[in-house]
């Protein structure tokens, strides 16, 4: 469970990373050598084009619920956590379908709020409180945060907030990051976790100081057990 805690940020801050570079990575199409370009309307083929061995996969996403439609007033409220969503904001699929909820600032991703709240009965392991603010700071070992200090938190029994300002980058060419991060605990066998991330230069105070007071758990609604991968059934061991 140490590892997943620690990963869910990390993840959160990688396609943050990830959005800031793409400007630089991506090849835009007049770059393409002439006989490498898409005709117009070739990218994509219905099913009878491909005909029945060969239809489009399905997508993925389509029985996801609209994360977007639980937005009242610039606040979700859903998957047993409260978080701010500035209006513009879109939701990540891939995250929701780990039962987490991701959502970025406009097609480039600059800014970015992540939530997701965890019963510990439904972990493969138990895991405490402590141990996830523990996670969390061993995430940047070196980092002083800026901030460090426990908050009242919506719904929660016990909550700490940790800022962190400019932190380097990972990789040559990607900005300095800064981030604030909360992890809660409601009291009866729930947790939280949740933080606000963009490049330095993006980060906006006003939109950390609403997320700190507007997070928090949602007594109305439960949240996606985490998806485990199914390792199957262990072979038996050799007689003799």
């Amino acid at each position: 469970m140490r590892l997943r805690t620690t990963t869910t940020t990390v993840a959160a801050l990688a396609l943050l990373l990830a959005a800031c570079g793409a400007d630089d990575d991506a090849d835009s199409p007049g770059d393409q050598p002439d006989d490498e370009q898409q005709e117009p309307g070739t990218d994509e083929l219905d099913d009878d084009a491909l005909g029945d061995d060969q239809a489009a996969p399905d997508d993925p996403f389509a029985d996801l619920p609209d994360l977007q439609a639980q937005v009242e007033d610039g606040t979700f409220r859903g998957e047993g956590i409260v978080l701010p969503i500035p209006e513009g904001w879109q939701f990540e699929p891939t995250a929701q379908m780990q039962g987490q909820v991701l959502a970025t600032e406009g097609d480039e991703g600059l800014q970015q709020i992540f939530g997701q709240a965890v019963d510990v009965e439904d972990l493969p392991e138990p895991v405490t409180y402590d141990e996830l603010l523990d996670s969390n700071r061993e995430q940047f070992p070196g980092e002083e945060p800026a901030v460090d200090e426990p908050i009242d938190l919506e719904g929660a029994d016990q909550a700490h907030q940790l800022r962190y300002d400019g932190l380097p980058p990972t990789q040559e060419g990607l900005p300095e990051v800064s981030i604030v991060l909360i992890v809660a605990d409601d009291g009866d066998g729930r947790l939280g976790s949740f933080n606000y991330a963009a490049s330095t230069d993006e980060f906006e105070d006003a939109i950390a100081e609403e997320f700190v007071n507007v997070t928090g758990f949602d007594p109305d609604s439960d949240p996606t057990p985490p998806q485990m991968p199914d390792l199957g059934e262990p072979e038996p061991e050799p007689e003799g």
